[in-house]
C-alpha cells in the first residue's frame, strides 16, 4: 500500500512524501497485550513528534 501511495503522491503530484508509523496500535484494545502498553505509548509519542516536525518543515517550505 505504501509504495502505491508514494508513487501516486510523489510521482503523480510531485509531493515529497514521508510515511510515519505508530507500532502496536491494537494494544490498548486487547487485554492480553496490557504489558505492551508502555511500548505502544512510546511508539505513539514518537510518531506524533515526527508528524509535528514534518508539519513544521512543510509549513516553512510553503511559507518560503
Amino acid at each position: 500500500m505504501q509504495s502505491y501511495l508514494q508513487q501516486a503522491l510523489a510521482t503523480g503530484l510531485g509531493l515529497d512524501v514521508t510515511f510515519i508509523f505508530s507500532e502496536l496500535t491494537l494494544v490498548p484494545t486487547v487485554p492480553a497485550m496490557a504489558n505492551l502498553v508502555p511500548l505502544f505509548e512510546a511508539s505513539r509519542a514518537e510518531a506524533l513528534t515526527a508528524a509535528e516536525s514534518r508539519a513544521r518543515e512543510l509549513l516553512m517550505h510553503l511559507a518560503a
